[in-house]
């Protein structure tokens, strides 16, 4: 259920002086569920806050339509809040894209990946809870298959009480282990691989037999078009997509401006030589969270 339409039915009875306040105008078509403002007039909400206009033309309108049945609205009260909590939902409507935050560690001299393979983490308990926080936040976790093949990732929620995220796999050429846990728990936790339209097709049933979902798309093995998956991804509902791959992935998706926020993880460890990135704002911006 909608937020408005929960909301009046844990209220059974609705005060003659009720305020409704909501961060998203109030819907006005039928989808799965009836539109948010006739419930509002039924029941007899006479003022409703509004923090911010919803962009989806088929959805849009509920602030016109509520003023023209004689119910007074506020627009735009904490607009700059609102637009950021629903800053998914926004970019997927206009755009057909998921949100998508990049998430890296890295030590105090910059190094994101050591030369050398240590057991020593980049970070502690308190950043690995906001980060399955930030997990649980999102519809879907991402990662390269250099990641599944190093660490064996669950890419679950566990430090905090939370959903858990699809996952998502960048894999042009099916390299995930049979064996890795993401492979094991895919029946549990929707799992997508994504891959090369000129990968070995016998490689793809073995994946597809353990509830892997593979998604083909175009481009060079060593470089898929990830937009066009993403768009693919957006339609399965994965409208908000954090990537905690390695800096390669993060490299690409930077490289083709489909970043639109960054959280930067830093130790105060030094790690020496290594794979450093060298963050290069692109041009149109986005948010960066230290």
């Amino acid at each position: 259920p909608h937020a408005e339409a929960m909301a009046l039915e844990l209220l059974p009875d609705v005060p003659g002086d009720a305020v409704l306040y909501t961060t998203l105008e109030p819907c006005t078509h039928h989808g799965k569920r009836p539109p948010c403002t006739d419930l509002i007039r039924e029941r007899g909400i006479r003022h409703v806050v509004i923090g911010s206009r919803d962009p989806n033309p088929l959805a849009g309108g509920g602030a016109d339509q509520l003023r023209a049945s004689g119910v007074e609205v506020h627009e735009g009260v904490l607009e700059r809040e609102c637009l950021w909590l629903n800053r998914a939902f926004m970019k997927h409507v206009r755009t057909g894209l998921p949100y998508l935050i990049i998430k890296l560690a890295a030590s105090v001299d910059g190094v994101i990946a050591p030369d050398q393979r240590t057991t020593e983490l980049y970070s502690g308990p308190r950043t690995s809870q906001r980060v399955h926080a930030l997990r649980a936040e999102m519809d879907a976790v991402m990662v390269g298959v250099r990641t599944v093949v190093s660490d064996d990732p669950q890419l679950n929620v566990r430090y905090v009480h939370g959903r858990d995220p699809i996952r998502i796999v960048v894999d042009p050429h099916l390299q995930i282990p049979l064996d890795s846990r993401l492979v094991a728990t895919a029946p549990q936790q929707r799992t997508y691989v994504l891959c090369s339209t000129d990968a070995d097709p016998a490689k793809r049933q073995p994946l597809v037999d353990q509830d892997v979902r593979i998604v083909a798309v175009d481009g060079h093995p060593t470089s898929l078009d990830l937009q066009q998956a993403l768009v693919h991804l957006c339609q399965e509902h994965s409208t908000s997509i954090l990537c905690e791959g390695g800096p390669y992935l993060a490299a690409s998706i930077l490289e083709r401006g489909l970043a639109d926020e960054f959280r930067w993880h830093m130790t105060g460890m030094s790690r020496g030589s290594g794979v450093r990135m060298d963050l290069q704002v692109p041009s149109g911006g986005f948010r960066l969270h230290d």
